[in-house]
């Protein structure tokens, strides 16, 4: 059988798919929030999954190893920009991109738990805010503050200024219906291709100057992922969905 490959088509995913055999696996390429719904309707039988979608599927899909895409401290690419400092931002509007959920929980957790502090209501990137969230590649391309919203916020950071915890933002995960045969041919490609991928951060840097980074800066910013889950990054996972569970209905 084919198993269908969620493609997360970002930079910080690339080391995964590097000399990925796709005439053994079929790749379907969708942003964050789109795999999720994708996995929910059975088109995908694994992926880098966003961690809040991983919480919704726990019980059709299950962890792929310790395959995961968190930042230590830093995420460079998860980026709040705001018209006021944060902590003067209570009953202000945010915009959020379609393409992400978990850096939209995590904006809430911190909000709330972080900063004492409730926004007047969220928006779709390009309406009225005072404040508005970009993930990925955009990110990456948007990096720079902006002269109506000077203060920027790197999500990634916030969160572990404040809990002194990495942030997974994503976790490999496979339908838990799959033979096991399949899923350890995954995860042994899976393997394959991380190790090669770390190993050839200048070749991946070459092909990704659209971004508007030199080599040395894509390198540096690949270097700043965790791609393996250990104990503080499982810590995290569960720091996490207890906070989010704590937060107040909407």
């Amino acid at each position: 059988m084919t198993i269908r490959i969620g493609h997360m088509p970002y930079l910080n995913s690339e080391p995964f798919y590097f000399g990925f055999d796709r005439q053994r696996f079929e790749f379907h390429s969708l942003p964050p929030r789109a795999m999720v719904q994708a996995a929910k309707e059975g088109k995908l039988d694994a992926g880098p999954i966003p961690l809040i979608g991983w919480f919704e599927m726990d019980n059709t899909f299950v962890p792929l190893g310790d395959f995961c895409i968190a930042t230590g401290q830093a995420a460079q690419s998860i980026l709040l920009f705001s018209r006021y400092p944060i902590e003067d931002m209570s009953g202000h509007i945010f915009a959020i991109t379609e393409e992400t959920s978990t850096s939209v929980q995590l904006l809430k957790v911190l909000l709330h738990h972080r900063y004492k502090l409730r926004a007047g209501g969220y928006a779709k990137l390009g309406e009225e805010s005072d404040a508005f969230l970009l993930i990925g590649d955009n990110a990456l391309r948007q990096r720079n503050p902006k002269d109506s919203h000077p203060y920027c916020y790197d999500l990634g950071m916030e969160w572990h200024l404040w809990t002194g915890m990495p942030f997974v933002f994503a976790r490999w995960i496979v339908r838990r219906d799959l033979p096991k045969q399949n899923v350890h041919d995954l995860a042994e490609e899976l393997d394959r291709c991380l190790v090669q991928g770390l190993a050839n951060l200048e070749a991946i840097a070459r092909d990704r100057r659209d971004l508007g980074l030199d080599e040395s800066e894509i390198i540096e910013y690949l270097q700043g992922f965790c791609y393996v889950a250990g104990p503080d990054e499982y810590r995290a996972m569960n720091h996490f969905r207890e906070l989010l569970q704590a937060l107040p209905r909407e």
